[in-house]
């Protein structure tokens, strides 16, 4: 999916990871993430398009200037969440 062909609005979700004005919706980055892999297939999920949406949605989970170690993350959920 090329974000110069998307209307003005959808492409202006793949640059929402640099704006000044931060969103706090989730749902137009995660429904546009299911938009492109309905459209491109799920391997779409991990091209640099995709890391922008999802670069958007895991700021406004840790805060924009977070680091995340994922396998700290990883074991800080699973100890959370037992089977």
């Amino acid at each position: 999916m090329k974000t110069e062909t998307l209307d003005p609005i959808r492409a202006r979700l793949y640059d929402a990871f640099r704006s000044p004005a931060f969103p706090c919706n989730p749902r137009p980055f995660l429904h546009e993430l299911l938009k492109g892999c309905e459209e491109e297939g799920t391997g779409w999920i991990g091209t640099d398009t995709a890391a922008r949406l999802m670069l958007t949605l895991m700021q406004m989970t840790w805060g924009q200037a977070s680091t995340v170690d994922s396998v700290r993350e990883y074991a800080r959920l699973d100890g959370l969440f037992p089977e």
